[in-house]
């Protein structure tokens, strides 16, 4: 099992093995989808030196460095938060790789989760040859979905009315076979009441 100690030598190793040009580690761009939102949506700004961009707000609130590189002490947590999460949106991180390379993260937001924003990211997933990502979950704080929402992000869990409360397609789909399975038994009940209640053929 790799350490955060292990994961930081390993990081900086990497970075000094690059060329100038591609030494940053932070995204150059990103790009967000889910429900309520058609299609993507762009990510744009600064990622490198903190807030001020959308996509600098991201990289810091949203704890982009502890999650791809790790960090001591480690802010992150090794478990999904208990509790409803509710609706989740895809994050695609576009990281410089040098030599003109670029390498995708993705990286998950539950902005509407009970207690505060919550992000994920897959440990395992390629940063650069020989460095992958760290992973783990954040409790991150309200800034995270107050910036997002500026770029597109639903103020509210979309179908919610903003009580919080978020239909997701299977839910939606479990919901009508349930309503169909009632119509049928309903209308079965009722062709059987009929069939009894006819009066018997006279002989």
């Amino acid at each position: 099992m790799r350490t955060r100690s292990t994961v930081a030598v390993a990081a900086l190793a990497a970075a000094l093995a690059l060329p100038a040009g591609a030494a940053a580690k932070g995204p150059s761009s990103a790009t967000m989808s889910g429900p309520g939102i058609q299609g993507v949506i762009p990510i744009s700004g600064e990622g490198e030196n903190g807030p001020g961009t959308p996509l600098g707000d991201l990289v810091t609130y949203g704890a982009y460095f502890p999650l791809v590189f790790g960090q001591s002490p480690d802010p992150t947590l090794r478990s999904r938060p208990k509790g409803d999460l509710g609706p989740v949106y895809t994050i695609r991180l576009v990281v410089p790789a040098g030599n003109s390379q670029r390498h995708t993260l993705v990286q998950l937001l539950y902005p509407f989760a009970r207690g505060g924003p919550v992000t994920y990211m897959r440990a395992g997933q390629l940063v650069w040859d020989g460095q992958t990502t760290y992973g783990g979950w954040y409790r991150a704080p309200g800034q995270l979905t107050q910036s997002l929402v500026k770029v597109g992000l639903p103020a509210t869990p979309p179908g919610s009315g903003g009580g919080g409360f978020w239909w997701s397609t299977g839910a939606v789909a479990s919901v009508a076979a349930g309503a169909l399975l009632a119509i049928v038994l309903l209308v079965g009940g009722v062709l059987a009441i009929r069939r009894r209640e006819r009066p018997a053929p006279a002989h």
